[in-house]
């Protein structure tokens, strides 16, 4: 009559299952026994707990209230803990340093398990984890809270994890264990009063504490601590100790959740008779990261000073601003400093990830702009505004735009770092992760393509294309745009240069703003028309809007203003309406008219290089590297969800549109579909055709990406009047006075070329299966349409 017993639960009545023991009266910690029967009563062997550990547990649950005691749907029990993990970092002789454990002394012994684990503790379970970073530094360094104003907490670092496992102190106790990390940065080591942790020499230092035990007593508690070079703790520093756990339990069916990154804070819109400039988005707030910025000023000034003109940046302007995208940005400044930093080191060893995004959010508050129009509620303007242009959450385009930055900076460091962050992304201390990775948890298949994407791609392709943008050069050539000597950066056997790069990152930052539609501008008196829309029209296609902001209002843009001339003209290239779509290159989809037609007249105004050609498919192409809303998961849209072989077409085919400078569109495609020929389609049949009717064969094999020699025989088996539409239309320019040279004729009569949308996708469908009948139908289409 007197075993342990259950009362079920009552939902209705807000009721929880309880466990019940029977406990004589007036006998000397009955508490303790009632635990030990809960703990017997599933299954949990007491007896094989140390000799004070009962006694611990139930302090934590009972007295201290650290930890609860749960019983899981299965009937298990489980305890649930929550720990603060804070990372201190603080620079010391110009280097990041953090401070770990090196050893600790407790319970009569030395613990070496501890090295490199970070200031840690218990939370009680009604502590926010704000006021646990405080409580956790104050008693683990016994430091008094007045020295606490020197420390600043960044609040975009922190992060909750849940982990179980089954601590070693209480064998067969499943421990639920819920993590809250974040980083503590102390902003000035020199401070006097914190030569109690051996600032600003960054020597060790031991801290001795007393524990209170069960029976009334102290015990003594000594720490010695180090300040460690985050270089020296390896990839896995934030990390590196599982400060409570001892054997991490994974849940193999538990949905992967994409990582995405804190969005920043809104822009406030500014009066329309205010002169003051609002606040730097990048100054620290009082519980942001603070990153010194070395020679700062003297990196301004050089930047100010070096090579082409620059515009200064935009002074507080009196007048009523013209749009919303004014007035929201109406005092906004750049951080020269950071971008220029950005700009400057992004090759260099050890400037990595995190660095290169703290830089990035610092310098363009421009990116703010994504948050300007909450979702589901009103706009700046009054307008309801529940998605992008694109259909897409702001959040999304600004996390695809970060995803697009990332690219960029993995792809300029391919001779370190960057292939591998680029297929596999980093951690979340922004290290690049590899298919070893245990965290975060991916299925073995996208390892496996991961991996694959990893060891098949040419990266060499990629740096040629930086290459040809003027972006990287090989260290003792020339660079491609004829940039002055002090603007590059040597890494390895490659150059970078830094305007270049700078104006490659502005124009990522602000690409996808107009996606927000409420920022889209008018089109004003001396301004119009502008790409087909009217004075007095708001322009609603995002790229057209922006080449209008760009041409008209460019200090709206204060990242754009502050550019050196010569590459605020490569951007304002970037954004014309040259209706170039890559796909139809790659599939030999549309005529050289349609194809190049405009991209040809822009290059001929004098507006571009070819170098500037080339940085327009760079941008282009990091653009949908980040196309995937999780930056820190690597650029997935390639890595997983785009064909290897259509990627490899789009790199090799770049090279070759830039040849439109000196070139006529007609023979620019006509030298691709050779090339294609000769590397892809083509290999091993020989020399490609040549005569009537080879450019309809050349564009039919391109279209169906395979199957090259089925696709040239059903050719031969076409009726004669089938093969004669194929090789009229296919023939045709849609640019007056040009032929194609293998072809050495005209089309029979007069006309426009036509373009038929989705013929490669019907030949790389139907025309696997029956190539013969997929060219029927294309004849078909083509006579009706010429009809």
């Amino acid at each position: 009559p007197w075993e342990p017993f259950s009362t079920g639960t009552n939902a209705d009545s807000n009721i929880h299952e309880s466990h019940w023991v029977w406990s004589r009266v007036n006998v000397e910690n009955s508490g303790h026994t009632a635990l030990s029967h809960l703990l017997e009563h599933h299954g949990i062997n007491v007896a094989a707990f140390s000799q004070d550990a009962l006694a611990d547990l139930w302090d934590e649950v009972y007295n201290a209230k650290y930890s609860t005691l749960e019983v899981r749907k299965d009937r298990e029990l489980e305890r649930r803990i929550n720990v603060i993990k804070v990372w201190i970092v603080a620079e010391i002789l110009s280097i990041e340093h953090v401070l770990v454990k090196h050893w600790e002394y407790q319970r009569g012994k030395t613990d070496a398990r501890v090295k490199d684990r970070p200031v840690s503790s218990r939370m009680a379970r009604d502590d926010t984890w704000e006021e646990a970073v405080r409580m956790n530094i104050m008693s683990k360094l016994q430091l008094p809270e007045a020295l606490l104003e020197h420390f600043t907490i960044d609040e975009r670092s922190y992060r909750l994890s849940e982990e179980a496992g089954f601590s070693s102190r209480y064998p067969g106790l499943r421990t639920l264990y819920c993590i809250h990390e974040v980083k503590c940065r102390i902003h000035d080591p020199s401070v006097p009063d914190l030569a109690i942790i051996n600032l600003p020499e960054g020597n060790d230092f031991t801290v001795n504490r007393f524990r209170q035990l069960q029976t009334g007593g102290q015990e003594p508690v000594v720490t010695g601590w180090c300040w460690k070079p985050i270089s020296a703790l390896g990839s896995g520093w934030y990390r590196s100790s599982r400060t409570f756990m001892d054997r991490p339990m994974v849940d193999p069916d538990r949905p992967m959740v994409k990582r995405r990154l804190p969005m920043p804070p809104p822009l406030q819109r500014a009066g329309s008779g205010d002169t003051e400039p609002a606040a730097d988005p990048s100054a620290p707030k009082s519980n942001q990261l603070q990153l010194p910025v070395s020679r700062a000023a003297e990196r301004r000034r050089k930047f100010h000073s070096t090579g082409s003109a620059t515009s200064p940046i935009p002074s507080p302007r009196k007048r009523q601003p013209r749009c919303l995208l004014e007035e929201l940005m109406h005092g906004q400044k750049p951080n020269v400093d950071r971008a220029l930093n950005a700009a400057q080191r992004i090759r260099d060893q050890n400037y990595t990830c995190l660095h290169f995004f703290e830089d990035c959010i610092a310098a363009f508050p421009e990116l703010a702009l994504y948050i300007s129009c909450p979702e589901g509620g009103s706009c700046a303007d009054g307008s309801p505004s529940p998605a992008t242009s694109a259909g897409r959450t702001s959040e999304d385009e600004y996390q695809r735009t970060l995803g697009a930055l990332f690219a960029v900076y993995w792809l300029l460091r391919l001779s370190t770092d960057g292939a591998q962050s680029f297929c596999f992304g980093v951690d979340d201390e922004w290290y690049p992760l590899s298919e070893h990775s245990t965290t975060p948890p991916r299925p073995p298949e996208e390892l496996r393509k991961r991996q694959a994407f990893l060891e098949q791609t040419k990266w060499e392709e990629f740096d040629q294309l930086f290459v040809d943008a003027g972006l990287l050069w090989k260290t003792g050539s020339v660079s491609p745009t004829g940039t002055p000597t002090p603007s590059r950066r040597c890494a390895g056997d490659m150059s970078h240069d830094i305007d270049r790069t700078l104006a490659l990152l502005v124009l990522t930052a602000i690409h996808d703003i107009m996606k927000v539609s409420a920022l889209c501008p008018t089109v004003a008196e001396g301004c119009g028309p502008w790409c087909g829309y009217q004075v007095g029209e708001k322009i609603h296609d995002h790229d057209a809007a922006l080449g209008y902001v760009l041409q008209n209002l460019p200090d709206a843009l204060p990242s754009f203003a502050m550019l050196p001339r010569a590459q605020r003209r490569t951007l304002k290239f970037t954004q014309c309406k040259m209706d170039y779509n890559m796909g139809w290159l790659v599939q030999a989809e549309a005529p050289p008219g349609a194809l190049f037609g405009k991209f040809k007249k822009v290059m001929e105004s004098g507006e571009a290089t070819a170098a500037d050609v080339a940085f327009y498919f760079v941008h282009w192409i990091t653009d949908l590297a980040g196309a995937e809303p999780c930056p820190q998961e690597g650029c997935e849209k390639f890595v997983l969800n785009f064909p290897q072989r259509v990627l490899a077409s789009f790199l090799s085919s770049f090279s070759i549109v830039q040849h439109l400078s000196s070139m006529t569109e007609t023979q620019v495609f006509e030298e691709y579909l050779l090339w294609r020929w000769q590397t892809c389609e083509g290999n091993g049949l020989g020399p490609a055709p040549n005569g009537q009717g080879s450019i309809a064969r050349l564009r039919l094999v391109i279209m169906a990406q395979g199957s090259t020699q089925q696709v040239l025989n059903a050719f031969r088996l076409l009726p004669a009047e089938d093969a004669a539409v194929l090789e009229e239309e296919l023939m045709r320019t849609g640019c007056e006075g040009q032929v194609f040279q293998r072809e050495g004729r005209s089309p029979s009569n007069a006309g426009p070329a036509l373009l038929v949308y989705y013929a490669p996708a019907l030949m790389q469908k139907a025309g696997k299966a029956d190539p013969l009948g997929a060219m029927t139908v294309l004849a078909d289409i083509f006579r009706q349409a010429r009809s």
